[in-house]
């Protein structure tokens, strides 16, 4: 068994001042499933509830204070109302919770008002009674709070899962699953429960590891994404969802209708009627069968939701250690949402927005670049070979050929390739002695050789999962794991 203890890199800041991260540094999250034990568990329950009516009670205050003295209320005062509120017998509760997450509470509605008056975010909100939560504990780095624990067989290998233990102020060593080590400056610890009722841990650290420079395999490439498939290559490469992602799909929206029924009919029950939503503070009699119905429904969400967030994380991870100009289309997502209102839901679940939001944010870690091209181009409508642009498409031709060469091309991979040649061209006119020139001649090649080919590839979860585990940045981490595990032994 190898223990490694977590060392800090640098003495940890005074609570209420802002973090000024060192240059060169940058913040990153490492998510971790957590396993708290049952006590642990209705601690937590209680802390959540407490967090919203914490949250809730100092925005009242904060808005009260300026319709009534035009006072804007600081975190200091805030934090001395709380001291007396928690002195009140009526919230006994209250100060039986442990008291630093909700002083944080305070600290992140402070910070809030912060970024509206900046104008980096919306006013704040009054947080509205839900299972899913997150509670934010600080940590001290001075206290070794955080311990990790790998196995090593005896032939001197450390397997890839490891047990750690984070200390909670007034919740007790909190277990947890962890298959990276974590590397920086701790700052903070993120409790969060989802709608299935499983609990998490994001550890906040400043300055993230050094990543290895993986070599670009080709130059660029044209990233067009859908509905049909979550993402298009200029190469002609379609990534779409797995057979497994399919089955939870259809077993969810079964479960889903026998909830409406169980809902419609104990409404009848109670001489509502079921067309319309029953009335404020009214609660339905819920039968067993219908909580269990309930509880199964939200592990089938949490278990699509996990699928479909890896499945983005792998996507672009592959691109990003694949080559080095990435090339993708400025959307608009809540325009696609009015426009087609048959596909809103499917919009909705291809995650089109937090699929750029990690493939510039991995780009950034690799030394990639990420170029947008404006929403507006004509990339579905216009050939990739002579430019001629089809005014009359519509959006149910998958398949349409070019009226000027007659060419026929398979709609979105025409359209990434289109989404290539404008990103190049924008990267030219950034920079004109930089190459693309001659680079963007040898890719419009070698997309006229593609463009005669049948049909595009077709690529799922599972292939890009057996693809993604020979990653060199993988091969790296497991050769660190076994130098390290080695120079414990002896």
């Amino acid at each position: 068994m190898l223990l490694l203890t977590y060392q800090p890199t640098k003495k940890r800041r005074r609570r209420g001042r802002k973090r000024r991260l060192v240059a060169g540094s940058r913040e990153r999250a490492y998510q971790v499933r957590a396993y708290p034990t049952k006590t642990q568990v209705d601690l937590l329950a209680r802390l959540l509830g407490a967090k919203r009516f914490v949250w809730n009670w100092a925005l009242r205050l904060k808005q009260e204070a300026w319709a009534e003295r035009k006072e804007n209320l600081s975190f200091t005062a805030l934090s001395k109302a709380f001291t007396a509120l928690r002195t009140d017998p009526e919230y006994a509760w209250l100060a039986a919770l442990p008291r630093e997450p909700l002083q944080q509470t305070l600290r992140d509605l402070d910070e809030a008002f912060t970024n509206f008056f900046a104008g980096r975010a919306k006013y704040p909100r009054l947080k509205r009674r839900s299972f899913a939560s997150a509670v934010r504990f600080s940590l001290d780095a001075r206290r070794n709070q955080v311990t990790l624990v790998r196995k090593v067989t005896p032939d001197g290998t450390v397997l890839n899962r490891g047990i750690g233990r984070v200390q909670l102020d007034g919740v007790g060593r909190v277990k947890f699953k962890f298959t990276e080590n974590l590397q920086g400056h701790l700052l903070s610890v993120t409790v969060r429960r989802d709608s299935a009722g499983r609990f998490f841990l994001s550890f906040t650290t400043t300055t993230a590891p050094d990543l290895p420079r993986l070599e670009p395999v080709e130059e660029a490439v044209g990233v067009d994404l859908g509905v049909s498939a979550l993402a298009t290559t200029s190469a002609g490469e379609k990534i779409g969802v797995s057979r497994a992602l399919e089955v939870k799909e259809r077993r969810l929206r079964r479960y889903q209708r026998a909830q409406a029924r169980k809902l419609r009919a104990a409404m009848k029950a109670a001489g509502l009627d079921p067309s319309k939503p029953p009335p404020k503070g009214f609660r339905l009699e819920r039968s067993k069968r219908f909580v269990r119905n309930g509880i199964r429904i939200g592990k089938l969400h949490a278990q699509v939701r996990d699928a479909r967030e890896n499945l983005v994380h792998q996507v672009t991870w592959n691109l990003v250690a694949r080559y080095a100009i990435v090339a993708i289309e400025d959307l608009s997502i809540k325009g696609m949402q009015r426009g087609f209102k048959s596909l809103r839901k499917r919009v909705a679940n291809t995650c089109m927005g937090e699929f750029r939001r990690q493939l510039e944010y991995k780009a950034r870690w690799l030394g990639r670049r990420v170029v947008v091209i404006d929403r507006y181009h004509a990339s579905s409508k216009k050939c990739h070979l002579c430019h001629h642009v089809k005014d009359d498409l519509r959006l149910s031709d998958r398949r349409w050929v070019c009226p000027n060469c007659g060419v026929e091309h398979d709609r979105d991979v025409n359209a990434a390739k289109n989404i290539l040649a404008e990103g190049l061209r924008i990267l030219e006119k950034e920079s004109p002695s930089a190459g693309y020139r001659e680079e963007r001649g040898k890719l419009r090649a070698r997309s006229v050789h593609e463009g005669s080919a049948d049909r595009p590839t077709v690529r799922c979860l599972d292939t890009l999962n057996r693809e993604l585990i020979l990653l060199p940045a993988a091969r790296a981490r497991r050769r660190a794991c076994r130098e390290q595990a080695k120079a414990a032994t002896g």
